[in-house]
């Protein structure tokens, strides 16, 4: 599949009951076009987990299915654009350890 023009999006969320990614190649021409690529989802814990934390395992799903999708299609270079709704999540990721 070419590339040209293309980038891989990806989005996550999570709520208390369940968390989730799912992923479209975005391939822009005369006309734009969204390709839906795949999607997981899963059933949150029942006890204990913030929304912050299922956002972050959102994250790792998100995380997990693009390996996967860019291994599966062999992709050596594509552009990303993830979308998240979640600061704190982008801050744990970014975070240097201590």
């Amino acid at each position: 599949m070419p590339l040209i023009n293309s980038s891989y999006t990806p989005f996550f969320d999570a709520s208390k009951d369940v968390y989730a990614d799912v992923s479209y190649l975005v391939q822009e021409s005369d006309d734009k076009n969204e390709n839906f690529l795949a999607s997981r989802s899963r059933i949150a814990p029942l006890k204990g987990a913030t929304i912050p934390r299922l956002d972050f395992l959102a994250a790792l799903v998100e995380a997990r299915l693009t390996k996967s999708i860019v291994d599966a299609l062999g992709w050596t270079t594509v552009k990303c654009f993830y979308w998240r709704d979640s600061t704190t999540v982008l801050t744990w990721i970014t975070k240097e350890e201590n």
